[in-house]
């Protein structure tokens, strides 16, 4: 097994999380969905599939569906916790902007060491649970970092939080906080991580649970989730 993986090249890599995404999100994968999440051509994708089936790691016949195998499965976790990781630390420790904070993880996410990772989810936890830190450690930093922005980033001051939004309206997931450890891993798998438009379908008399459309599926949240989630409102 371990052979394998030592196989796999960066774009295969991305090929594995792509269809683990669309199997969570839609049962199967389409060579045209695959294609379309990693910008490039369906012939390109069909190759990449004939290498993926010869390493027992996605089930793949021409015209049919793409699914993973158990393998397929444990080996494209991996990789979407990694790039989930590196999306939170750069968007919620270092405040990056999602934009680049997803161009950036779907590069590192190939070539950081466990270890590397681990200290980063530690350090993390560390600032929120930490009596010293936590949210207002995070909040200060924030305003530190608009009160120095650098040169090629570009801090919105309409965001809110999930929870203040009202249904039918409409944003953009900037920060994913408040939960931690497998409680914000949940959340990001079912498509909740940076950068991500969404849309506030209902919300209960109380105000919990909310609603929401994202990534073309409905997903429930309670309250509290909701309220650790930083996003920007989009205009009608």
């Amino acid at each position: 097994m371990a052979k394998q993986e030592r196989k796999l090249t960066r774009r295969l890599e991305d090929y594995l999380e792509a269809v683990l995404v669309l199997v969570r999100r839609n049962g199967v994968a389409r060579v045209s969905e695959i294609a379309a999440a990693t910008n490039v051509s369906k012939s390109s994708v069909t190759a990449a599939l004939k290498h993926l089936a010869g390493n027992g790691l996605v089930n793949h016949d021409p015209y049919q569906f793409v699914t993973l195998t158990p393998h397929g499965t444990e080996l494209a976790q991996k990789v979407l916790d990694k790039h989930n990781l590196l999306m939170s630390f750069l968007t919620d420790v270092m405040n990056i902007d999602p934009t680049a904070a997803e161009e950036n993880a779907c590069r590192m996410e190939h070539v950081v060491d466990d270890i590397v990772l681990e200290r980063m989810e530690m350090l993390a936890t560390f600032i929120q649970e930490c009596p010293l830190g936590g949210k207002d450690w995070m909040e200060k930093f924030s305003n530190y970092c608009r009160q120095h922005p650098s040169e090629t980033s570009e801090q919105s001051t309409l965001n809110t939080t999930m929870d203040k939004m009202k249904p039918g309206q409409k944003g953009k997931i900037v920060r994913v906080g408040g939960s931690i450890g497998a409680a914000r891993r949940r959340l990001m798998d079912m498509g909740v991580t940076p950068g991500t438009p969404f849309e506030v379908e209902r919300v209960a008399p109380l105000g919990d649970p909310i609603e929401i459309r994202i990534r073309k599926y409905h997903l429930t949240l309670r309250k509290a989730e909701a309220a650790g989630i930083t996003v920007e409102p989009m205009e009608e």
